[in-house]
């Protein structure tokens, strides 16, 4: 692989100067990339071309680009070709990174970046298929999805910072939820997508019966669909919230949901309300629950579970008994209405 550099004078204050080098770098031979970028600390454009290897790409993903390197700018693999269906490079302590380019046949790519908070794009190739990266403490501000997605993994979501992301039409995300969640991005999906479908900036399975990974709005309302009938596990959970509104035809809220959500002070659950997860609902703020199904839901409100505070439970009068009698609601004030 041969690698063309720029990099910053010695003993410069221009950070414009730039002297243009050639190396021919050899994996397994010499130098590693990352020995020869500590070595060249000074470097501020990288592109690498030629041939590469399983081999040499093995030694990518075991040797992460971890050398501190303040003043690059710019890494550029697109002239890479061979083996390169998968690309595993890892980025850390390049703090002025503002760009990336992967290279163009790459079908897989499991690439981290840690700590770079000027990333500003990434460059990915247009038959790309699954996209495995993580963006710790780095905000993206710019991605654009190839049409040949196909899975993608949810970190980008949550570290990225984006305002929004657009998800190809045949692209699934896999494991959709996380719980490293540092910022709430909106995924546009279109009415052709394959398997989801969107409301108010919340994904839902394709049918609207499950909400899968749910987005406030502008004035932190969440409103799920009207058809839905499932919340997901950890769908919603560490959102700021300052209200909630659930359908009627609503039948199961699974754990973790609202976890640790901030804000609704109270919630209202329709008839057709089936199995509340006792783990559902630990809100600090919650204290009021109000529940008009005849039949107390299951596994539900013992207690508002890891938060030390009690709710009301506010239910229809004539169906008081029936929650009085049920032991899930023991530890909390129960008010027939």
């Amino acid at each position: 692989m041969e690698l063309k550099i720029s990099y910053k004078r010695d003993n410069s204050n221009d950070n414009s100067a730039y002297r243009p080098r050639v190396k021919t770098f050899v994996f397994g031979q010499g130098l590693s990339l990352t020995q020869w970028l500590e070595a060249n600390k000074n470097v501020v454009f990288v592109v690498a071309k030629g041939y590469v290897s399983r081999e040499e790409l093995s030694m990518l993903d075991a040797y992460p680009i971890e050398a501190k390197l303040p003043f690059l700018e710019e890494i550029d693999f697109s002239q890479c070709y061979g083996n390169v269906e998968y690309w595993p490079v890892t980025i850390v302590n390049c703090p002025n990174l503002e760009k990336m380019v992967f290279p163009k046949k790459a079908k897989k790519i499991y690439t981290s970046f840690c700590q770079i908070k000027n990333l500003k794009t990434i460059v990915l190739p247009e038959g790309l298929e699954e996209m495995h990266c993580d963006f710790e403490e780095t905000k993206l501000s710019e991605i654009k999805l190839p049409k040949s997605l196909l899975l993608i993994t949810p970190s980008i979501f949550y570290n990225a910072y984006l305002p929004e992301i657009e998800l190809p039409n045949k692209c699934q995300i896999k494991n959709i939820i996380t719980n490293d969640i540092v910022n709430i991005t909106k995924i546009k999906i279109s009415k052709n997508h394959e398997y989801y479908s969107s409301f108010k900036g919340s994904i839902y399975t394709k049918d609207f019966k499950t909400l899968i990974y749910g987005v406030p709005d502008e004035n932190n309302n969440l409103i799920v669909a009207d058809k839905c009938e499932t919340i997901a596990k950890n769908s919603c959970f560490y959102r700021t919230l300052n209200k909630i509104v659930f359908p009627k035809c609503l039948k199961y809220i699974e754990e973790f949901a609202f976890f640790m959500c901030e804000g609704p002070t109270e919630v209202t659950l329709h008839e057709e309300i089936i199995y509340v997860n006792k783990t559902a609902f630990a809100i600090q703020s919650l204290k009021k629950m109000y529940i008009n199904s005849p039949n107390p839901p299951r596994n539900s409100l013992s207690n508002t579970y890891f938060v030390p505070t009690r709710i009301d439970i506010i239910v229809p009068k004539k169906y008081l008994n029936r929650y009085k009698k049920c032991t899930n609601y023991f530890e909390n004030k129960i008010i027939g209405i």
